[in-house]
């Protein structure tokens, strides 16, 4: 009897379409497929390979949503298999940075002081720490929608495509290094540090999102603790690196706006001046809690992610 091995029986799966004839083959496509499925695929790989990620968003959505693709096999397995596995990660890449349906680049007005960034006679809002604006409570800030929206076999690729993209982007964040608050006008120190202490926080949402989706919406089957550790791993570390350097700017803004209180014109400007030292001066040592900064979901998801960080690259080799 002639012995068969997985690939053969995943092409023959592939091939085997009890409603569709198998198509003529696009040189992209590894395996036959049928021609509903290779229609769907080309459309996806022309819009990747021309940078149109919306367009290629769209096109496979479509697909995972008909008839098309074959259900007998997980889709990631059946996608590698078809078109193998840098196309399946920049289709990955692509779905990671679908902008969130409900907000604008992941904020939306603080709804305490207004979109001000503080409050007339009391310094800075307490509540969005004077950047002015809160996370969605949609996307948690990160801009990107929901893990939700992908089919299930995809998500894992997705989430670590994100959290290689956050990690890359803290690492920058915190290469720049920061501004001297001794030096310089304090208006303009505090505006580059609301910047950046703004940026951080985004990544560090999209950490967070990544933890919940570990959690609770990834199919257990599609992961293994060793990937699942290397994730939270890399969510954790990534994230208290970034939240040490937020404090640390809050820490240049308290003594920027002390100067800044200094230079007050009348005794009314300086006591509303110097209230905001004060706030900063507590966040950079205390918690985040009730403040646009609270990000609860990472020690409860990353708790025992202690120890040496994995790179979150590694996960999607398995």
């Amino acid at each position: 009897m002639k012995r068969t091995n997985g690939k053969e029986i995943a092409m023959t799966r592939l091939a085997n379409d009890p409603t569709h004839a198998p198509a003529m083959r696009d040189p992209r496509l590894l395996v036959p497929v049928s021609a509903p499925a290779a229609e769907l695929l080309t459309k996806v790989l022309d819009a990747l390979d021309a940078a149109k990620r919306e367009e290629a968003v769209r096109a496979f959505l479509h697909a995972a949503g008909s008839s098309a693709l074959p259900r007998g096999m997980p889709l990631r397995q059946w996608l590698l298999q078809a078109i193998g596995r840098e196309a399946t990660t920049r289709l990955a890449e692509a779905l990671a940075v679908q902008p969130c349906f409900y907000c604008e680049q992941g904020s939306r007005p603080c709804t305490a002081c207004a979109g001000a960034g503080h409050v007339a006679g009391r310094g800075a809002c307490g509540r969005c720490v004077g950047l002015g604006h809160m996370s969605c409570e949609f996307c948690n800030g990160s801009g990107w929608a929901p893990v939700d929206f992908v089919p299930p076999g995809l998500r894992l690729d997705v989430v670590v495509a994100r959290v290689r993209l956050a990690m890359a982007r803290v690492k920058e964040l915190l290469a720049a290094g920061l501004p001297q608050a001794g030096s310089g006008d304090p208006q303009q120190v505090c505006a580059v540090c609301v910047k950046l202490l703004d940026a951080l926080n985004r990544k560090v949402g999209v950490l967070e999102n990544a933890l919940v989706a570990l959690n609770d919406r990834i199919p257990p089957e599609s992961i293994t603790p060793k990937t699942a550790a290397q994730v939270r791993h890399a969510c954790a570390g990534t994230a208290r690196r970034a939240e040490q350097r937020m404090r640390e700017v809050l820490a240049l803004m308290a003594e920027a706006w002390r100067r800044q209180a200094a230079r007050a014109s009348s005794p009314e400007a300086r006591a509303a001046a110097g209230r905001t030292p004060a706030l900063y001066e507590r966040l950079s040592r205390e918690s985040f809690d009730w403040t646009g900064l609270a990000h609860p979901f990472i020690p409860l998801f990353g708790r025992g992610a202690s120890g040496p960080e994995h790179n979150a690259g590694r996960a999607v080799g398995r």
